[in-house]
């Protein structure tokens, strides 16, 4: 048995076999989270402290204001210049930026109207078929009967023309 593990069942035996021993392993770790506690609160105040020092004496040291106000400043400088560099920087990637939202829109554009013509389409199709599963007629079947009517009205005149120079000269 490991040193943690016969810790562990030593103190397991020691709860069921002695009330009093458990009672006294909980104060025991009672003590020492009340340490712990004390000790951050302890480092707590002393963080406090050392900002109130150094609050302090960077108030009470002209020069050292003065040569930090001189830092900051050449600070502030460094900056400026690297903004100003940067402008192209940022110009050119707004540019590239901008011609990638262009394309990205085009696309977008093109797979809509896809969408739209698969749409339609796929709604035509599936129209056909249920009409078809109907017996209804579909408009394709429509024009195709009106041409057949139409060729039937031709030959029907053509027949009735036929007929009625036969009647004619059998008279």
């Amino acid at each position: 048995m490991t040193a943690p593990t016969a810790r562990a069942a030593q103190a397991a035996h020691t709860a069921h076999a002695d009330p009093a021993g458990h009672a006294a392993q909980a104060a025991h770790v009672a003590d020492r989270v009340e340490r712990a506690v004390s000790r951050a609160r302890f480092a707590g105040r002393q963080l406090w402290l050392a900002g109130l020092g150094a609050a302090a004496v960077a108030a009470g040291s002209v020069p050292r204001m003065a040569a930090i106000a001189a830092i900051a400043a050449r600070g502030r400088r460094l900056m400026d210049r690297l903004a100003e560099r940067g402008q192209p920087l940022a110009a050119r990637q707004s540019a590239r930026i901008q011609a990638r939202i262009e394309s990205l829109s085009d696309h977008a554009e093109r797979t809509v109207q896809g969408a739209r013509t698969l749409l339609r389409e796929t709604a035509e199709y599936e129209t056909r078929r249920l009409l078809e599963r109907l017996e209804l007629a579909t408009v394709t079947d429509l024009r195709l009967l009106a041409v057949h009517l139409e060729t039937l009205d031709k030959k029907l005149d053509d027949y009735g023309r036929r007929l009625a120079e036969t009647a004619r000269t059998a008279d």
